[in-house]
């Protein structure tokens, strides 16, 4: 039991620019036992994992001020940042309106509690 408990208070740094689907997925990992921190754009990210360390990073393609793969790039190279797991999401485009959709998310909110905890199990 008390290997659970550790084990449920792992922090996750959530680097999601739509306060929508940050909400719904901060809720959801808290109520699973994580500690959730978020931050909106590429250079919160990287400020956030200078200062603190993580268990996971869930990060979107497109996030505002270097897109995701510019902060697993960064992951890789920095050696202020300590190595992290990442889950890269990508937000669904409207192509004819050019702007995000907030009726749906990219990923079902179970379907992220299963691979954040997948990949933490790695």
């Amino acid at each position: 039991m008390q290997a659970t408990m550790l084990e449920a208070r792992r922090t996750v740094l959530m680097a999601i620019s739509d306060s929508t689907l940050q909400y719904q997925y901060s809720s959801r990992l808290s109520s699973e036992g994580f500690n959730v921190a978020n931050v909106s754009d590429a250079n919160e990210c990287l400020d956030a994992l200078r200062c603190r360390a993580f268990d996971i990073l869930i990060v979107e393609t497109e996030l505002p001020l270097g897109q995701g793969e510019g902060i697993i790039e960064v992951l890789r190279n920095d050696p202020q940042i300590q190595a992290v797991p990442a889950v890269i999401i990508e937000i669904p485009v409207d192509s004819r309106k050019g702007h995000r959709r907030s009726n749906g998310s990219p990923l079902a909110i179970e379907e992220l509690v299963q691979v954040v905890e997948s990949r933490l199990r790695q």
